[in-house]
């Protein structure tokens, strides 16, 4: 391995490991109850944290500067909405951050496809990034939904004590919940889908994330672990 090939590669690994710390803050953050977090410092760790995962994922100047165009006026529409409240504002905020976020997820996906024949541990790393990056995007298109449509999901319990006037204030850890719930296919139903369209979503977000895992992750980490026994001369 060349010293050029030998910094790129750990490069990678560097952002990798940065992308996937900023979503567990970001996912942390989203499964945090409203009243745990004061508005605005909520909005600013948020914003922090797209900004962190810009840095992640632009690993060029055109990359950056397409990134930036689509995560800056979801920075702009979610601070003047923190103002202004509007529910258009809300959907359009919503809709660019999922957006940003869907093509964080197919940088990191190209990278951890280009590297299949030489699978290292970032590239299995890059892999999970993109798994809980699923999770968040889903999320966003839930909030998205509720936001349309207010009877879009059920909530059981003491879920549906803490409402608000804005909907997704009220339920985003809830959906958030909801969503890395129907992810992993564990459908605990406290939170359900009440709604045609949300429904749908939830039906393509199980099957997106058992066949991401039983296709990519599990095809990386069993092609590691036979270079491994070939390396090792056990093959």
């Amino acid at each position: 391995m060349t010293f050029s090939t030998r910094w790129i590669s750990l490069r990678i690994r560097g952002r990798n490991y940065l992308l996937f710390g900023v979503l567990l803050g970001l996912i942390t953050f989203l499964l945090l109850p409203e009243s745990m977090l004061e508005r605005r410092i909520a909005r600013a760790v948020f914003s922090g944290c797209f900004v962190a995962c810009l840095y992640a994922i632009s690993t060029n100047r055109q990359v950056f500067l397409i990134a930036s165009i689509l995560l800056i006026p979801s920075l702009i529409g979610s601070w003047v909405n923190e103002i202004a409240q509007v529910k258009f504002l809300s959907v359009f905020t919503f809709a660019t951050q999922a957006i940003f976020l869907i093509y964080a997820a197919v940088l990191v996906l190209k990278v951890v496809l280009f590297a299949r024949h030489q699978v290292a541990l970032d590239t299995i790393m890059g892999a999970i990034n993109v798994y809980l990056l699923i999770g968040v995007i889903w999320a966003y298109f839930y909030f998205i939904a509720l936001l349309l449509e207010p009877s879009a999901f059920r909530f059981s319990g003491e879920v549906n004590a803490v409402v608000s006037m804005d909907p997704v204030a009220s339920h985003a850890s809830h959906l958030a919940y909801y969503s890395f719930v129907t992810l992993s296919t564990l459908g605990y139903g406290d939170v359900t889908a009440s709604a045609p369209i949300t429904r749908l979503l939830a039906v393509f977000e199980a099957l997106t994330g058992q066949l991401y895992l039983v296709t990519l992750v599990a095809g990386l980490v069993g092609r590691r672990s036979e270079r491994k026994r070939t390396d090792s001369g056990l093959a």
